[in-house]
């Protein structure tokens, strides 16, 4: 594995990255709104004048994906850059889909597809690319009253005690952060053949297929 490659143009590259999402979920009203942070990265996100919000750790601006019984499904969207010693690397993509409705400023995740950067000092190797899948969530009065995250009314029983409950919500959250290898070449390169580095090259392609196959899935799943 070579070392990383510079990113020369990072804003045509966003260009390329907005032109296919728009390709692949048939919406040419969207694009990337550009956030400074600090300690040397940016960040460009998924917007448009028609965007709604939606919430899991941070808040999000999503635009409409797919068609669901709930709603709609909702696509959110990030590219992150480091700058290191005067260049530009890419550093993390993440794409995650929500479900409800446009009136509804939370929604509930339901995908998250990230890749990220190697980190070769790392104790845990996480597939790169891969997918973080949300349990299903149920979001009503009375769960938010209980203080427990909705997700755990789907699964609980109606005569489980409180600390099954909060310890079912302890399993969910650990589901959450489960990474499912999205391109792993196991039968080709074996153990430890499951991490791409992030770059330019081939991103564009990555971002269309894994978006088309998504809204596929979506839909065909609500068929």
């Amino acid at each position: 594995m070579g070392a990383r490659q510079p990113v020369q143009d990072r804003k045509k590259l966003v260009k390329a990255c907005q032109n296919a999402i728009r390709e692949a979920i048939g919406n040419q009203n969207l694009g990337f709104q550009e956030h400074s942070e600090r300690h040397g990265r940016c960040i460009y996100v998924l917007n448009s004048p028609f965007a709604g919000e939606a919430q899991d750790r941070y808040r999000h601006r999503v635009v409409p994906l797919a068609q669901s019984p709930h709603g709609w499904t909702w696509l959110g969207a990030s590219i992150e850059f480091e700058f290191l010693r005067g260049l530009c690397y890419l550093s993390a993509v993440r794409l995650i889909v929500f479900e409800g409705t446009a009136t509804d400023p939370r929604k509930a995740p339901m995908l998250r597809a990230e890749w990220e950067g190697i980190q070769p000092d790392s104790e845990i190797s996480h597939a790169q690319p891969h997918w973080h899948a949300y349990p299903t969530r149920t979001i009503d009065e009375a769960t938010r009253a209980s203080g427990l995250e909705p997700s755990v009314r789907e699964f609980a029983s109606p005569h489980a005690t409180a600390a099954a409950t909060e310890s079912l919500a302890d399993e969910l959250r650990e589901l959450r952060d489960f990474h499912l290898a999205m391109a792993s070449r196991w039968h080709i390169d074996g153990i430890g053949a499951h991490q791409l580095p992030v770059e330019a090259d081939g991103l564009v392609k990555w971002l269309r297929g894994c978006l088309r196959y998504t809204r596929e899935q979506i839909e065909y799943i609500y068929a």
